[in-house]
């Protein structure tokens, strides 16, 4: 699964995997760090959100960005 750190506009693909996003994501499974988007699959993932959202299926959002602080966290897909 390639890495992409950070995206504005609109990804389409199978798997997704990105830190920071501001747009769209579709894909079978969507991941993302933090940012403000929109997420459209099987599986969609946005660790930023809060503990029962961040695992969603058939579609996840997220429409504020975390505090700069909360991404120093390394990230899980590494």
């Amino acid at each position: 699964m390639p890495k992409i750190y950070a995206l504005s506009g609109v990804i389409v693909g199978s798997f997704n995997n990105v830190k920071e996003m501001n747009g769209l994501q579709l894909g079978f499974m969507n991941t993302a760090v933090d940012g403000k988007l929109i997420q459209v699959g099987l599986l969609n993932t946005i660790q930023s959100n809060p503990r029962p959202f961040r695992n969603m299926s058939l579609i996840n959002w997220r429409f504020k960005k975390s505090r700069k602080k909360d991404l120093e966290q390394p990230l899980y897909f590494d």
